[in-house]
């Protein structure tokens, strides 16, 4: 009778652990449609500002800038001269520049709506900067699209909720977005943190990518690669790596479609591995790792 009763608890006690795993899921799922809904339509709720309110141009090579705004989208070009300019687009009682031991701090607090924290337009900056500009940039942006142009020697820095981020060239780019889809031409070195959103990099040497939803595409890798996945597809053109790496993805496909003489260290828990060019010899090797889906190496 006592086991009896003991049973009919723990049976309780596993229901409703099951049913609240379902609720959980549930919210979870919820959450990430509504992050995608937010995504892309929040442009479409507001208006871009097209009035130049301020207008700044330095002589001054800042070791580094600081762009801290709330809904602003960001173009950072090329200068034509050796100076650093500043334009502006919004309300100016809610834009500040400052400058302060040799760095220039760029402040936008986008004018709230009265009772709720929306924001009445999107407001715009674009930064001139000199092409061999060798310095620190930092960017910390809630919503907006930020579009980089071709930089060799810089070094960005970035923090990024919603808005998608366009890259030409650059030396170094650390990135922590939310809900973002990333596309970079030519990068020396990156590290790419996003929640959900597509990543695209051309050209890199040294890769590093902790990506929760949303495919990996690269088509030149040439020196290092520790890429992690929950759910998406992996495709990557051609690897030639000089130092150990990995792939880990739980829920999707991994295909690599050239491979220089390294050796390849494939496993899948469910699904199919098909590996063609492996260098077992190798001191160099390449690990991938796949819980849920197919990998193929040609």
């Amino acid at each position: 009778m006592v086991n009896y009763i003991k049973n009919k608890k723990l049976r309780r006690l596993l229901k409703r652990m099951f049913i609240a795993g379902i609720v959980i899921l549930v919210l979870i799922v919820i959450l990430i449609i509504i992050a995608s809904l937010l995504k892309t339509s929040y442009r479409k709720l507001y208006k871009l500002s097209d009035e130049v309110v301020l207008e700044q141009s330095y002589n001054t090579i800042f070791n580094e800038i600081s762009i801290n705004t709330k809904m602003t989208d960001i173009d950072i070009k090329p200068s034509i001269d050796n100076a650093i300019k500043v334009i502006t687009y919004g309300e100016k009682d809610y834009i500040k520049l400052n400058e302060k031991n040799n760095k220039l701090f760029i402040d936008i607090k986008n004018k709230n709506l009265i009772l709720f924290k929306f924001y009445s337009y999107i407001s715009k900056i674009e930064l001139y900067i000199p092409s061999n500009y060798d310095k620190v940039i930092r960017i910390n942006n809630e919503f907006g699209n930020i579009n980089i142009g071709e930089f060799n020697n810089l070094t960005l820095d970035i923090k990024q909720k919603i808005g998608n981020l366009s890259i030409d060239s650059l030396d170094f780019v650390k990135v922590e977005n939310k809900n973002s889809n990333i596309k970079i031409d030519k990068v020396v070195k990156a590290r790419l943190s996003n929640k959900n959103g597509k990543i695209t990099v051309k050209e890199v040497d040294d890769l590093v990518v902790d990506n929760e939803n949303g495919n990996v595409i690269i088509e030149n890798l040439n020196e290092y690669l520790k890429l992690n996945l929950d759910l998406g597809n992996i495709k990557i053109d051609s690897i030639n790596l000089t130092k150990d790496s990995n792939i880990n993805l739980r829920y999707g496909n991994v295909i690599i479609n050239k491979i220089e003489d390294i050796k390849v260290d494939a496993k899948t828990d469910r699904g199919k591995k098909e590996v063609k060019n492996n260098n077992k010899k190798s001191d160099i090797k390449l690990e991938i790792y796949n819980k849920s889906g197919d990998i193929k190496v040609n």
